[in-house]
């Protein structure tokens, strides 16, 4: 039998609405499924092989990728850029539970503007569209399908992904987040965060999450490496505007506190 990493998720009862003003430190469930598998390694390469939507040289392209992810010889940092932001299109979930189609829609529209050029997405999905093609239920969606439903518009968006959830500490997570990003991939972010590490004091806290969350996802489209001690990463966030302060969808955290919410990464 295959192994999986299995992500056990707390239900939490939600104690506010979809829209107006939520407070910070509610616990905010936006569309996150329980108990959901992220494939391993050897099952992310079975699954490449098995896309018939691939050619051969593209399959080859991806599995490179992947070897490459798995067995990383990290870039130094002296020679990454101190900070890089990507344009992330801000695209509120339209639904509670639609944080993963909200997340593929702001990640598509990213790269379509990287392919194409211009600040207009013709043919981008709605976030219902989206929601049907990875199987979004009313308990939220699974990480995996949102990888797949990238890799397999491949031929139109020129870039590859995969679920990364191992890395080597923190530099390691750094490291892998900024590479992603210098070359144009804004990372599908699935978080998990505790009341310990979020709760903002303001607008400009990067010591926090925006709200405690048993399971989230979002984007990281930036992030700014230049002061020692300061180091941070831009989300832009489906649900932040939800919260007074935050109706452009970014905000700032610190690397550490980033880190320590991640529980996968899609880059």
């Amino acid at each position: 039998m295959k192994l999986k990493k299995i992500i056990s998720l707390v239900v939490v009862v939600i104690m506010a609405t979809s829209i107006g003003v939520i407070s910070s430190s509610a616990t905010v469930e936006t569309g996150v499924n329980e108990n959901q598998e992220i494939l391993t390694f050897e099952e992310q390469l079975e699954r490449i092989n098995n896309n018939v939507n691939l050619t051969d040289d593209e399959k080859a392209e991806m599995i490179e990728y992947l070897i490459n992810r798995k067995n990383p010889v990290f870039t130094p940092f002296s020679t990454l850029p101190t900070s890089k932001t990507l344009t992330v299109p801000f695209k509120s979930q339209i639904e509670d539970n639609y944080c993963g189609p909200a997340t593929v829609q702001q990640t598509y529209q990213s790269l379509y503007r990287l392919r194409y050029g211009g600040t207009t997405y013709p043919s981008t999905p709605t976030q219902a569209t989206i929601a049907t093609a990875i199987g979004t239920k009313p308990s939220g969606s699974d990480f995996q399908p949102m990888i797949d439903y990238i890799n397999n518009n491949y031929n139109t968006l020129m870039k590859t992904y995969e679920s990364l959830w191992w890395w080597n500490g923190q530099s390691g997570f750094d490291t892998a987040c900024r590479e992603a990003l210098v070359e144009d991939k804004p990372i599908m972010l699935y978080a998990s965060i505790s009341s310990s590490i979020s709760g903002r004091s303001s607008t400009g806290d990067t010591t926090k999450w925006l709200f405690p969350t048993s399971g989230h996802m979002l984007n990281i489209s930036g992030y700014n490496f230049v002061t020692s001690g300061s180091e941070r990463y831009q989300m832009t966030d489906p649900y932040a505007d939800r919260f007074t302060g935050y109706s452009s969808g970014k905000y700032f955290v610190s690397n550490t506190v980033t880190r320590s919410g991640t529980v996968a990464l899609g880059l």
